[in-house]
């Protein structure tokens, strides 16, 4: 079968290098065309048979994703291959949508390129044989299979053995880019060769791999460098779980049902391999919470306590013998812990722990155990010093205080000045007007414009360069600001006093 394809990218250097370089003869492509632009892309596929598309998605006389739609709407049968780059989530999305067959990441190199050519010439060739369904219907296939639909039978010989790989991404559900983020995790998977990347839910994919004749050691090594890889580039937590041995056709349901047990239970790492079970039970009363919450009744044994309970989580951890039950478990108990001793000490839940820190870290301690042992070590850490500033509270005004007079031309929001003090933010917007009798927002606005007056009598910085000095990326705003406390716009009160001499 002859086999062309069209190249089309703005990048005139580009194609020609692709064109020269590339070894398209090996791949089994005899005829190469080449395109600048959408219309020319349009006139050539018009005229000529062309089975693959290899387009650059952002043009600037119009997108890939533009002339992929066009194709489809002319109902021309072509595959289809993007280039693009991490941040086009959207052209990503887009792209899927309109079912393209790869999303290759620029740079690229040579032998990238024909590794994703040689798998859509393989597909090509299958489907000339008519022995391939569509992307939509082998999908849905693998889906039954899967589920144990007798009615839906792979078409091989019987002999075909598969492997069975589920991919879990830890997307947080109030992530703004959930949607981007869980498009290119399937493009990043879709690339991996398997037989079929089936969906499952939302962050969650099955790999279904034939005839791959790769051993345990093997296996999750692949898939630590999976895990990496989407970690990397979705900036996510990944776990694999990998089916121990190889099925039959007829056994893929049973493996699969095994791989979703993994997956409820078992308690991953983070970007780990999860290859099979074995966990033993746990027994509640292993964790000595009675003798941990005797000796927090003395606050001096804070750090005591904390190094048993790191100590014991230490353990778990060496041992493997929690599943995800157990950490679940576990954190809820804490939780209770935490009360009784804040309880104990009279002080309230939210005048210590109410703030995003607690809420993010608290979302990974119960999923990974390294989430755990990281998530106590905040709690006692904030404990601490909450207990030192409690007794000091003077000193926690100040502190915050000396903090935004060195960093003034920092972030000072109220979520930055509470981790500095290890309070909450509600508890020391509170505190600091109590002690201070004016608000953070009133402070810290004052004491940039104190540095601004400095800077106008004192040096030769232009007006936009002391408002960046200040704190204000928004000179309209630092003008505002100033003249509200001043009375002067900035160049008024320049003139008003004299600048500084050359």
């Amino acid at each position: 079968m002859e086999i062309s394809i069209l190249m089309v990218d703005d990048d005139r250097i580009l194609v020609e290098k692709l064109e020269e370089t590339v070894d398209w003869k090996r791949i089994g492509i005899s005829m190469v065309f080449t395109a600048n632009n959408i219309r020319q892309a349009q006139k050539i596929l018009e005229e000529f048979p062309i089975q693959i598309l290899l387009c650059d998605i952002d043009m600037p006389q119009g997108s890939g994703l533009e002339l992929l739609e066009w194709l489809r709407n002319q109902e021309i049968q072509t595959e289809c291959i993007f280039l693009s780059s991490y941040a086009n989530f959207a052209y990503a999305q887009k792209a899927l949508q309109l079912a393209s067959r790869e999303y290759l990441l620029k740079p690229i190199s040579n032998y990238e390129l024909e590794q994703a050519l040689e798998k859509v010439v393989l597909e090509i060739t299958k489907n000339s044989r008519g022995g391939e369904k569509s992307f939509r219907q082998k999908e849905q296939m693998w889906q039954q299979i899967l589920l144990g639909d007798s009615r839906s039978c792979y078409e091989g010989e019987g002999k075909d053995l598969f492997q069975l790989e589920l991919v879990k991404v830890f997307i947080k559900a109030e992530d703004s880019q959930k949607n981007k983020k869980q498009t290119m995790c399937k493009f990043l998977l879709s690339g991996r060769g398997a037989e079929a990347l089936v969906p499952v839910y939302d962050n969650l994919w099955a790999l279904v791999w034939k005839n791959r004749e790769k051993g345990k050691e093997e296996r999750i090594r692949e898939a630590r460098e999976l895990a990496d890889l989407i970690h990397c580039r979705v900036e996510c937590n990944v776990c694999v779980y990998i089916s121990e041995e190889s099925c039959k056709e007829e056994d893929i349901s049973q493996t699969w049902k095994q791989l979703k047990t993994m997956e409820e239970t078992a308690l991953p790492e983070r970007n780990g391999v999860v290859l099979e079970m074995s966990c033993s039970s746990w027994e509640e009363e292993i964790v000595p919470w009675e003798s941990w919450q005797k000796m927090m009744q003395d606050s001096q044994n804070l750090g005591i306590v904390f190094e048993k309970i790191q100590a014991f989580l230490k353990a778990v951890q060496e041992t493997k013998a929690w599943t995800g039950k157990n950490l679940r478990q576990f954190m809820r108990e804490f939780h209770q812990f935490l009360y009784v001793y804040l309880a104990q000490q009279r002080l309230e839940f939210r005048q210590v722990f109410e703030n995003s820190e607690f809420e993010r870290q608290e979302e990974e301690a119960y999923v990974f155990l390294e989430g755990c042992i990281e998530f106590i070590s905040y709690v006692f850490e904030t404990l601490q010093r909450n207990q030192f500033y409690n007794q000091n509270r003077e000193n926690a005004t100040e502190c915050v205080k000396e903090f935004i007079s060195k960093n003034l031309d920092k972030d000072l929001s109220r979520g930055n000045l509470a981790k500095e003090v290890y309070l909450s933010e509600d508890y020391l917007s509170r505190t600091f007007k109590m002690e201070t009798g004016k608000s953070l927002t009133v402070y810290i606005a004052e004491k940039r414009m104190e540095k601004a007056r400095e800077y106008l009598e004192n040096s030769n910085l232009t007006i936009s360069q002391i408002a960046l000095e200040v704190g204000y990326h928004n000179f309209s705003y630092f003008s505002k600001t100033f003249r509200d406390i001043t009375g002067f716009t900035p160049n008024e009160y320049r003139n008003n006093k004299k600048p500084y001499k050359e």
